[in-house]
Parts: C-alpha cells; sequence; structure tokens
C-alpha cells in the first residue's frame, strides 16, 4: 500500500521508475536533473534506491518546513497527557542501494487519534511514512510507551506502560498489550488478543 502511494505521487509528475540501469551512469541527481535532461523516466538497476531518491525529492520540494505535530488530527473528546511535540515526531525508515550507501525515506504520512482515547505522559507516536499512523476509537495508551510510524491501533486496546510497537505494526480490536511488551514490525494481530 505504501508503495502503490508514492509511486501514485511520482507518476502523477511524470516520473516512471523501471528496471533498468542505462541511465546510471548519467549525473542525474535529483528530479529536476533527470526533467532537465529530457528524461521522464528513472532508470534504475535497484529501482527501490531509485524509488526512495525520488520520494526523497518530492518531500524536501513540499514538506521541507514541516514539523512533529503539523500532520496530527486529533478527532477527541480525549485525555492526552505527552507533550505534543511526541504526537506526528518522525519514523525511521531507509534501503540501502547497491553501492551500500543508505537512503533514508521520507515520513511523509499524518498521525489520526480518534475520539476517546486517552494517552499517557511520556508517549511517543511516529506519523507515517506514507499512510498515516491511526489510533482508533477509544485506545489507551498508559506512560512511556512508544508507536511506530505506519502502525494501525484497534479500536479499544489497552497498550501498558513501556510498550514498544514498532513500525508498520497492526492491533486488532479489543486487545490488550501489557507493560513492557515489544511489537515486531510489521506483525499483525487479531481482535481480542492479549500479549504480556
Amino acid at each position: 500500500m505504501q508503495m502503490e502511494k508514492i509511486l501514485e505521487i511520482i507518476r502523477s509528475r511524470g516520473i516512471e521508475i523501471t528496471d533498468d540501469s542505462e541511465v546510471d551512469k548519467k549525473d542525474i541527481k535529483t528530479l529536476k536533473d533527470l526533467l532537465d535532461a529530457g528524461i521522464n523516466c528513472l532508470f534504475s538497476s535497484h529501482p527501490r534506491a531509485a524509488f526512495i531518491i525520488a520520494a526523497k525529492t518530492i518531500y524536501k520540494q513540499y514538506h521541507h518546513n514541516e514539523q512533529p505535530g503539523q500532520k496530527v488530527n486529533i478527532i477527541g473528546p480525549y485525555e492526552i497527557e505527552t507533550d505534543l511535540q511526541n504526537l506526528g515526531v518522525t519514523g525511521v525508515g531507509f534501503v540501502d542501494d547497491p553501492k551500500g550507501k543508505r537512503w533514508y525515506m521520507p515520513q511523509v504520512g499524518g498521525l489520526i487519534i480518534n475520539k476517546n482515547c486517552f494517552i499517557g505522559s511520556g508517549v511517543r507516536i511516529c506519523r507515517g511514512s506514507i499512510e498515516d499512523t491511526i489510533i482508533g476509537d477509544g485506545v489507551q495508551v498508559a506512560i512511556n510507551s512508544s508507536i511506530g510510524h505506519n502502525c494501525k491501533i484497534g479500536a479499544g486496546t489497552f497498550i501498558g506502560s513501556n510498550v514498544s510497537i514498532n513500525g508498520g505494526a497492526r492491533i486488532g480490536n479489543n486487545c490488550y498489550i501489557g507493560s513492557g511488551s515489544t511489537i515486531k514490525n510489521k506483525v499483525w494481530l487479531a481482535d481480542d488478543i492479549t500479549v504480556g
């Protein structure tokens, strides 16, 4: 889903990404170089790295003044004890190209906190990389927990203190995540699950 959304953004600007190394040898570092060279297709022997470079350029052009909290939508009513600067913070995403260079993946998604949520003191919630991070209705998050980018937390779920939910995890409705638990990247939990 993330790939589809950012590819849609890239393609809407007339750029295609293909698996071909023909243009790799040219001095093309930005979308501007690409378009100035009259090329409307981004060729690469490593399409994922090309995708990240294109995304990073688009991010700089359209989101360069963005700060944490600017893409946060709190539907409410709610109770939030944490500093608002802890909501919508930037997560970490990257990809290594074939030469070993690590490219940072821009985090351009938002954060949606639905109604009747409780967010405890010291909680940090990352905004999404492309898709939004979503906290469902009636979710309770206890102190010092961390929720990574692109997570979806189902309605009525309780998250204890010092819990770490890593990027891309999906937690179903009415789950109980006990204090000190860790949910790894991209793990999906069904409804009514207890962890810890």
